[in-house]
C-alpha cells in the first residue's frame, strides 16, 4: 500500500530571507544584484478526518517577486525521517532582484487542492547605498564637531536601511547598537576611548 497523508497544511507561516554569499539570516533589506535564499517557517497542519485521508503526499511550492514566478518546487512528505514529522520549515528555492523600490516575495504552497500563501514586503537597495551612513557620519563631524552625534546618526540611517523602516531602525538602534554594545567590555573600550578622544581635540582647540 502507498502512503497515507493524514493531514492537511492550514498556516503558511512566515517568510525568512537569508542572504546567500554571507548566509546570514534573516534579512530585511535586499541589494540588488545579491542571490537571497527564500524560506517560509511557522508551517502549521491539522489532522484530517480519517475519509478525507489520500495518497497525495506532494507538496507544490512557488515563490514570487512582484508577482512575477520565480521558482516551483515540490517535497514529499514521505521522506520524512525516521521521526516522521511534518516540517515547520521549508526552503522555497533562490532569487536575485534587480530592482530597487518595494519588492513583495510571497509564497504559495498547495497540498491536496488547498493552497495556503504567505507574503512580505521588502526594500530593494542598490550596493552603493551601504557608503551613505559614513559620508553622513563625516559630514556631520565637520560641521558639528560633535563625534558623538555623528556616529549616532550614522548608526540610526544604517539601521533603516537594514531594518528597511524608520521605526524598526530606531528600535535597532536602542536595543542591538546601543544597549548590546554597552553590554560588551570591548565595545565599552572603544566608546571611552572616542570620549577621551573628543575630549581631547576640544581642550586643544580652546587652548
Amino acid at each position: 500500500t502507498g502512503a497515507i497523508m493524514q493531514y492537511n497544511l492550514i498556516k503558511a507561516g512566515d517568510i525568512v530571507l537569508s542572504d546567500v554569499a554571507t548566509s546570514i539570516a534573516p534579512i530585511n533589506t535586499i541589494f540588488e544584484g545579491d542571490m537571497i535564499n527564500v524560506s517560509v517557517t511557522g508551517l502549521e497542519w491539522e489532522l484530517l478526518p480519517e475519509s478525507n485521508w489520500t495518497n497525495d503526499t506532494t507538496l507544490y511550492w512557488e515563490m514570487a517577486a512582484n508577482s512575477a514566478v520565480q521558482q516551483t518546487g515540490t517535497y514529499d512528505l514521505t521522506e520524512l525521517g525516521e521521526d516522521r514529522v511534518l516540517p515547520v520549515e521549508i526552503e522555497c528555492g533562490s532569487t536575485t532582484i534587480n530592482e530597487g523600490g518595494t519588492i513583495e516575495i510571497s509564497v504559495k504552497l498547495t497540498l491536496n487542492s488547498t493552497e495556503q500563501s504567505t507574503s512580505s514586503e521588502y526594500q530593494s537597495f542598490s550596493a552603493g547605498i551601504s557608503i551613505i551612513p559614513l559620508i553622513i557620519v563625516l559630514a556631520l563631524a565637520m560641521t558639528t564637531q560633535m563625534v558623538e552625534l555623528s556616529l549616532f546618526s550614522g548608526i540610526f540611517v544604517g539601521a533603516c536601511i537594514v531594518t528597511g523602516n524608520i521605526e524598526d531602525g530606531f528600535k535597532t538602534t536602542l536595543s542591538d547598537y546601543i544597549l548590546d554594545a554597552l553590554a560588551d567590555v570591548d565595545h565599552v573600550y572603544v566608546i571611552l576611548f572616542t570620549l577621551f578622544l573628543s575630549g581631547m581635540v576640544g581642550m586643544m582647540q580652546k587652548s
